[in-house]
């Protein structure tokens, strides 16, 4: 398999690109940004915490908020 490129790298990209790493699918994000200029920012959106996501971010092993903050 040579892999999948995602466009992308706000939530929706970074969960489908673990997803598919997750099942051994090679995966590479493009974004316009760097990675250092994504961890060093501020969240580029609040879908980040809705309820669907932060489910989905449970299911992925990535659920590092404090949900009562959250929800």
């Amino acid at each position: 398999m040579e892999g999948i490129g995602i466009v992308g790298a706000g939530i929706a990209g970074l969960h489908l690109g673990l997803l598919l790493r997750q099942h051994d699918v090679p995966v590479t994000i493009y974004s316009d940004r760097t990675a250092e200029q994504l961890a060093g920012g501020r969240m580029l959106n609040s879908v980040a915490h809705h309820h669907a996501t932060i489910t989905r971010e449970r299911a992925l092993g990535i659920d590092d908020w404090n949900d009562e903050e959250y929800l």
